[in-house]
């Protein structure tokens, strides 16, 4: 039997000495620094005003904003507390942390940012029922008391950008796949 890659050794939470977390309004997301290319000001978020859903971009589909980068735009997302992406930028986002993704730069907006070292960490399994292809959660971690969210930049791109009209099936189809 194959172990699914969240459980492999080696992820890159078990190799990192450094770490960022990403203070969202009430929770925390930590990555690894390695996957944190820059941070900016929210204030320099250009809303999407006067895109339409035939010209927007599909990364910028839900995306409250974007940041304009030597390298081109930067989609910014702002998350609730159910990882759904809001529309808009949340009055207490003072900062974006833009992330190093193969597939696309972006940038998730946060109310702080923090350095911790290894040490600074303790590491939690991830209960079975966390276990989720879906969830862009891979690892569990306390610092001072505080549940830390571990996520890679590649696996929260793919929560960011997955469209919801393509996740609603029939149950038929529902039936099929099980059986497949």
């Amino acid at each position: 039997m194959i172990a699914p890659v969240r459980e492999w050794p080696g992820s890159p939470f078990e190799r990192a000495d450094r770490f960022v977390v990403l203070q969202l309004e009430e929770f925390a997301l930590i990555v690894t620094q390695a996957e944190v290319v820059a941070l900016e000001p929210v204030l320099d978020v250009q809303v999407n005003t006067g895109l339409t859903k035939e010209t927007t971009p599909a990364s910028l589909e839900n995306a409250s904003g974007y940041l304009s980068l030597a390298s081109g735009d930067c989609p910014v997302f702002a998350l609730n507390t159910e990882l759904q992406c809001l529309a808009y930028l949340p009055e207490p986002h003072r900062i974006c942390a833009v992330m190093r993704n193969r597939q696309q730069t972006y940038a998730l907006s946060c109310v702080a940012v923090e350095l911790l070292s290894r040490s600074d960490i303790a590491f939690h399994s991830t209960p079975r029922s966390m276990l989720n292809t879906r969830s862009p959660i891979v690892q569990l971690m306390v610092h001072a008391g505080k549940l830390l969210l571990g996520t890679t930049a590649a696996a929260m791109y793919s929560h960011l950008v997955v469209h919801n009209e393509g996740d609603v099936i029939s149950f038929e189809q529902r039936l099929k796949r099980m059986k497949s």
